[in-house]
This record gives structure tokens, sequence and C-alpha cells, in this order.
């Protein structure tokens, strides 16, 4: 990271020049193994704070058993300290509101690090899961650490403004980078105690071309790039490449001496997707003025191959079973022959024939049109994997060694249905607040057209997704309840006549 990279070259510079007080004091500033944490949670509902602790604790452990140091919670001077808002405001050129914010300061004597928390986040605000909370302490810790941030969510150091559901997970990557950033902190303050004098090391990142540009090739073909990275400076460039795709590989490091030049090779997988496909490549180095260099992938894939499925992906599955027609639409002369279809992920099974006729394709903006390819008809069973909806995939194999196994996503439910079951409010007090759950059925077949409680303190707002197959229900919460359990029940009306109203139970309790 930035931060830590700058850190890096105060202590040299002050080494070198034989410095040695202000080096230590410039030290001060570089990741320690044993960190001290402050958690300030006055600002978080009562019932709340146990649960956010366990997951700050989570976060901890983590990071705990990575540095084998002793990172604790107020006890001693505090490095990091976490503090809890009710939101805050939007960043620079995002259209979220904060999720968390980080400051940081130069002072020796003041915390290193300072995390705000937003205990609403998203676009109407809403609630954070918990989970949030240990993702933003691992984030936190790991740039305490010295890490950059990724633009690529799920992993740590790859935070987001929404109120992500999913835990992130720390990548062999970012192991091996903390690790190495910490024993870098350990030779310096080691330099610094003995009174070495260190000249500063700096290697430099340069790179042409600037963006990989690989114009248009037809879906299944390779397509290689080249990028050539310079080190003009003084000591060895570290490096390490991230995709934010799979379907792009490369070399994952390498190590760039003074002077030298390499080239780093990779390859996009067009076999995947189509379309004006856009994606980036992370370089994050020891170089101190640019630690993390993101590199523009722009690829143009004509697709060989098309599903469309004029009734949507969205199967309404009555017991008595329904049928599923998805097209397989070939491009001109390309050759793939289907030789089986099946249904994975939900009980039926599937036929391919032949087909030509009129038909659009929305997702290409191409009119109905004379179409030739193959007709996939799914006899789905009515028995349902899950409550709810489940995920179905049709599953064509071919006689292509380039395309052997095609597949086209699907979902089947019972009719409309609310996810999840119930509007969990949690516990409430006299501010007030946001829920929202989504209500999904098959697209374009079913309007939600009023929604309203028996509880009187809670108010509706509905919001379409753009194909009508899901409704997002916003709950408001005037702040007025009374204390004790919530009993009541949001009534959700459609004008589909086999499910007019499907009733959904509030969940909570106010303080």
């Amino acid at each position: 990271g930035r931060e830590f990279a700058s850190a890096v070259v105060r202590v040299e510079e002050r080494l070198e020049a034989s410095d040695f007080a202000g080096a230590a004091q410039a030290s001060s500033q570089l990741p320690s193994r044993d960190l001290v944490i402050q958690w300030d949670d006055i600002n978080v509902p009562p019932g709340l704070r146990s649960e956010f602790a366990l997951e700050r604790d989570k976060a901890v452990e983590t990071w705990r058993s990575i540095t084998k140091g002793n990172i604790s919670v107020g006890k001693g001077r505090p490095e990091v300290t976490f503090a809890f808002e009710t939101s805050l405001p939007n960043p620079p050129g995002v259209g979220l509101p904060a999720g968390a914010s980080f400051a940081w300061s130069p002072d020796a004597s003041a915390p290193r690090l300072r995390v705000a928390l937003a205990l609403q986040r998203g676009n109407p605000l809403a609630a954070i899961d918990p989970v949030n909370v240990e993702n933003e302490v691992a984030y936190a810790i790991g740039s305490y650490m010295g890490l950059a941030s990724s633009p690529f969510p799920g992993t740590v150091m790859g935070r987001t403004e929404l109120n992500f559901h999913q835990r992130s997970v720390i990548s062999a990557s970012e192991i091996a980078a903390a690790t190495q950033d910490l024993e870098i902190s350990d030779t310096l303050r080691a330099a610094v105690k003995g009174r070495s004098r260190l000249a500063p090391t700096r290697p430099q990142i340069a790179f042409q071309p600037k963006t990989i540009d690989m114009g248009t090739v037809l879906q299944g073909d390779p397509k290689d790039f080249e990028i050539q990275i310079r080190n003009p400076g003084n000591s060895p460039l570290s490096l390490h490449f991230t995709p934010d795709c799979g379907c792009v590989v490369t070399t994952r490091e390498a190590v760039v001496k003074p002077g030298e030049t390499f080239a780093l090779k990779g390859q996009y997988d067009t076999s995947l997707r189509f379309g004006d496909i856009r994606h980036q490549l992370i370089a994050n180095s020891n170089d101190a003025e640019n630690p993390s260099v993101t590199i523009p992938i722009h690829v143009v894939v004509k697709p060989r191959y098309r599903f469309l499925l004029p009734d949507g992906n969205v199967v309404k599955l009555p017991k008595t079973g329904a049928i599923l027609t998805a097209y397989l639409m070939v491009s001109d002369g390309f050759r793939l022959n289907p030789v089986k279809a099946d249904v994975s992920g939900v009980p039926g099974s599937a036929k391919i024939e032949k087909w030509s006729g009129m038909m659009a394709d929305p997702d290409l903006n191409e009119p109905a049109r004379p179409r030739t390819g193959y007709k996939v008809t799914a006899r789905l069973t009515g028995e349902m994997t899950m409550p709810g909806r489940s995920s179905g995939v049709l599953v064509i194999e071919t006689d292509d060694k380039r395309f052997q196994t095609l597949v086209a996503n699907f979902y089947v439910q019972r009719g409309i249905v609310a996810m999840p079951d119930q509007l969990y409010l949690g516990e409430m007090g006299s501010k007030t607040a946001v829920y929202s759950l989504l209500v999904s059925g098959p697209a374009g077949k079913f309007r939600v057209t009023r929604v309203t409680s028996d509880w009187a303190h809670m108010k509706f707002d509905v919001y379409p997704s753009a194909d009508g197959s899901q409704f997002r229900i916003q709950g408001n919460y005037d702040g007025a309840g009374s204390k004790g359990a919530v009993k009541g029940t949001m009534k959700i009306e459609t004008d589909d006549p086999y499910q007019p109203v499907i009733n959904v139970p509030l969940v909570g309790s106010v303080r």
C-alpha cells in the first residue's frame, strides 16, 4: 500500500543521513506484529454489540494466525481505532454512501489509522449485515499491515461500499504480501536499533502498453497479449499480478532487476463470454510511488452460439410440472452438432431438435428475423430441491472439442415468492430504520400492486427490476413503535389471480 511504501522510504532516507533519532520516529509508522485496537461501539444498538464484537474477533483471529503476533483489543496505546456512525457521506465519484472511512495519521503520538463504520449502507440506506463488521475490520488490519486495496470484492482487501452478505476470504497473495511487509518492517527496526546506515531502495515500474486492447475476436479463439515492464530504479522490482477474472491468465509473480525489462505474457479465454468485454489486471509492486497499477483490458468477442429463452429464465413451477423452452442459435459458418440434452439442479429431462423460424434477440438489440438452430424442450417434474426458488441448468453436450458442454441457467419457483420469507427487523429503538426484501416471479408475468402492514409503524415503497421478474420492497420504520416484541404481518398484493396476496411476518422487537 502507498502508506506503507512511503513509511519505508522515510525510514531509509533518515538512516542514509545517519539521522537515527528521525529514523526511530519514522519507524513508528511501520506495521507491528503486536497491534492494539481500540473499539468504540457506543453508537451501536445494545442488542447488536455482542454480535458485532464477535465479528470483530473473527477478523482479529484471522490476522493473528498470520502475523504470529499479539493483536489485542483495548490493552495499551492503540494503533487502529474503530467507531460507528449511523451513516457516512458518499465518497467522491461513488454513487453510494460510504460503508466505512479510513483516516491515516503521520503523528507518532496518535493512532496510525482511524476507522469509522456505517450502521446503514446502500441506496436507499438499510441496516448492515453483521458480516460487514468482520470484513471491514479485516480490511483495516490488512491496510495497517501495508496491503493495497483491491478492486475485486470477496478478498480481504477487495472491500465494497455495498451492504455485503458474504465473508471476505484472505488470499494467498495477501498473506504473502503482509508477511513480506512485516519482515521489511522488522529489518528496518533492527537497523534503527543498531544505528546502521542504509541506502534507500528505489525500485520503479514503467510499462507499455498502458492499455491492453485485443480488438475483435471470435468466441473460442485464443487471444494473447504482452506487456513490457521495465525497472529504471536502483533495486529489484517485485511484482504480483492479479486479474479480475479467471478468464485472464498471466504469470502471477516476477522480479525485475534494475535496468532490465520483463515481458509479461498473458491470454484471454474467449470461450466463456461474448460482447464488448472489459477487465482489469492489477500489478502490485514495491514501487513506493506506484504500489498498485491498474491495466485495463478490452476485447470484443463475437458469439459462436447463443441461448434464447423467449419466456424468460424464471419458470413458475406447479406441482404438476412445467415446460421450459430454450433455443440454441449457432452463428453462420460455425458447425456445432448437439448430441445430448439434460437438466441439472432440478428434477427433469430435456430433448433437443433442429429448429428454424423468426425470433428476436433482445440482449443483442436484434429484431425478429429468420434464424436456424436447435430447440431445447425441458420437462420439469414439479419437484423442488428447496423451498422458494431453485436454480437449474440446461446442459447440452456437443461434438465440438472447444465447446463440448454448453449451459443455460434458469430458475424455478412455486409461483411468486418472497425472499426471505420473513422481514427481520432486529432490535429497534427511537430512530428510523430501513429494511428490504425481494418478491420474485416469472419475468413480466406479475406486478406488485400494493404493500401494507397491520403494524402501524412500517410503511413500504416498491421498486421493480428492469425485466419485471423481481420487486424490491423497502420497509420504512418510523421510530415510534411501543416497547416489546413486534407482532405484525406485511401484506403484499399482486395482480396474479392465483396469488393475489402474499403474507410475510414481521420479526423483531422495540427496546
